[in-house]
């Protein structure tokens, strides 16, 4: 019985191709405790504001790219995760880079398995950030 259920865990683990730490992830830190509607529509400005409107300071956040992430997936990423915070805009956004690790979950369990270091199991990779103050205009 065991047996069956270890052999239908590492085929469903090779039809899917598991891996994991190699999607974008993206992360909303608040700096108020005011809450606000969802938005249809986000202004991303890379550099200090330079507009006329006044603006309170409603999250800080922070995307992370996967493997083969692009800038525009980033963007699309900041801009999706603004919107669900009720941010008008995003200033201040900036580029980065770090060093992230994908592990392939098909061989780490074929690893343990087979009683093998699971070392090998995992591969670093650097990874771009998008990060900015989301804002809401208070105009």
């Amino acid at each position: 019985m065991i047996k069956t259920v270890l052999i239908l865990l590492v085929t469903t683990l090779f039809i899917t191709g598991c891996t994991s730490g190699g999607s974008t992830r993206s992360e909303s830190i608040p700096v108020s405790s005011q809450y606000y509607p969802k938005t249809n529509y986000v202004e991303l400005i890379f550099g200090s504001y330079n507009g006329n409107k006044k603006y309170e300071q409603i999250s800080f956040i922070e995307v992370t790219g996967g493997r083969n992430s692009k800038t525009d997936d980033l963007m699309n990423a900041l801009r999706q995760k603004a919107k669900s915070v009720g941010a008008d805009a995003v200033i201040d956004v900036r580029k980065g880079r770090i060093v992230r690790k994908e592990s392939n979950t098909t061989l780490l369990v074929l690893s343990i398995a087979a009683g093998e270091d699971s070392s090998h199991t995992s591969q670093e990779y650097r990874s771009d950030t998008l990060q900015g103050l989301a804002i809401k205009y208070l105009d």
